[in-house]
């Protein structure tokens, strides 16, 4: 069985406007990780380039002009491609991720990254929908960003509270579990069991 999908983004914002240019930093990932093989690029427009080595596929994109405290957003995303295969563990995509972000923020002071693991591909639409929160929203709507686009609501879910009994509930299987690791017990041990009731 094909696993799911799955993509590592990092959020890289700068106060000001960088002083990068877009297209050579794409020139630069596709000769980074081409291995002789040029990747097939696509473009949405000028400020999203999508490159797919096989299975693979590296997002940049860019974001100026925003409602936030910092003017300017650079997406990197690293993860599967459109295709049935699937490219590399989740680690690997962090791992080629964090190198593609720490080469870009020694060139480009930034004044913080934020990371972000989907279940999903990234498309150009994804792009969009992320650059439309990033736009005008707090980092609490940010945070739960993931969430909402893999499940394609168009607003995350209202949490629901848990019942008194689901609470109790909840506190006895932690105790159970605590103990059983303490004593390197079953988790259906007598002792267990004794220290639940307790």
């Amino acid at each position: 069985m094909t696993s799911e999908p799955t993509s590592t983004l990092a959020q890289l914002f700068f106060a000001d406007a960088p002083d990068l240019d877009f297209t050579s930093e794409v020139a630069a990932l596709a000769r980074a990780f081409s291995q002789g093989l040029l990747p097939e690029l696509t473009w949405d427009h000028d400020d999203v380039a999508m490159l797919d080595f096989g299975p693979l596929r590296i997002t940049l994109a860019i974001a100026s002009g925003l409602r936030r405290a910092e003017q300017t957003c650079l997406t990197v995303a690293v993860g599967d491609g459109p295709g049935s295969g699937r490219s590399l563990t989740t680690l690997r995509h962090d791992a080629i991720c964090k190198t593609i972000t720490t080469r870009l923020a020694r060139k480009h002071p930034i004044t913080r990254m934020v990371w972000h693991v989907l279940p999903a591909v990234v498309t150009t639409d994804l792009i969009d929908q992320m650059t439309d929160v990033i736009a005008t929203s707090d980092d609490d709507v940010m945070a739960r960003l993931g969430a909402t686009l893999a499940t394609g609501q168009s607003q995350p879910a209202a949490p629901r509270k848990p019942s008194a009994t689901e609470v109790i509930m909840t506190l006895r299987a932690g105790a159970r579990s605590a103990v059983c690791k303490l004593r390197n017990l079953p988790r259906h041990h007598p002792l267990a069991d004794r220290a639940q009731q307790a």
